[in-house]
């Protein structure tokens, strides 16, 4: 079993990984088959990670990586830690779709893994993403089955920054209900890239790069990354 903690308007339970099926739909707002798209259409899953698989899962930029990495290391100085390195942990982003977890641990494999909301990095004043680490490593501190009961909230509140952190994960939460994502396709191999409104469904890859190298035939290793360009006013 994959068990994992989330912030944000469902973090007073413990949430399983999403792992049930729905039909999903994606209306593209453009026509793909003239915008360099080869399709794999693979439905009914429950989010851009588990839809898309690992490969395809927005990739943590080096910028962020290099600010997790500094403020871990300032939380364990301030909170006396002995964690280790920030490479004991993965980091990544949640789907950009998502308008309630704003972080979220995930206890399996060799190291636990901490998903933020992408936009977190963009909308902060300088304790959003410190508190959301500090919140997931206070879950790391206590174990997978704790929960968000008294040792976790005395743990948490023992943080200095804690009311300012409260502050700006609510006002995060109200940003993320009156806005919704664009989403930028790209081509790690050709460097294509172009916007849609819409979260795709099923795979897709350069059909640039498929016609060049695998006779026009759908291959996988020219899939498109999916990234998250901005939050619009819905």
């Amino acid at each position: 079993m994959s068990l994992s903690y989330v912030c944000g308007d469902e973090g007073n339970r413990p949430a399983r990984r999403p792992c049930g099926d729905r039909q999903a739909s994606s209306i593209p707002s453009f026509d793909e088959s003239r915008t360099g798209i080869h399709c794999m259409e693979t439905r009914g899953h429950d989010s851009n990670q588990t839809r898309l698989g690992d490969a395809s899962r927005m990739t943590l930029t080096s910028e962020h990586q290099t600010h997790l990495h500094h403020i871990f290391y300032a939380l364990c100085r301030e909170r006396r830690w002995a964690l280790g390195l920030p490479t004991s942990f993965e980091f990544g982003y949640l789907e950009a779709d998502n308008r309630r977890v704003q972080a979220r641990i995930i206890f399996e494999g060799q190291r636990p893994t901490i998903l933020f909301h992408p936009m977190a990095f963009d909308e902060c004043n300088g304790h959003l993403v410190k508190g959301l680490l500090h919140h997931e490593l206070c879950h790391y501190l206590l174990g997978p089955e704790v929960g968000h009961g008294p040792a976790f909230t005395s743990l948490e509140q023992g943080w200095s920054e804690f009311f300012m952190f409260k502050s700006e994960t609510v006002d995060f939460a109200r940003t993320l209900n009156r806005r919704k994502p664009r989403y930028v396709l790209s081509c790690e191999s050709c460097g294509l890239k172009f916007e849609r409104d819409t979260l795709p469904v099923g795979r897709m890859s350069c059909r640039g790069c498929c016609e060049k190298y695998s006779n026009g035939q759908y291959d996988d290793n020219y899939n498109l990354h999916i990234g998250v360009v901005s939050m619009s006013e819905s």
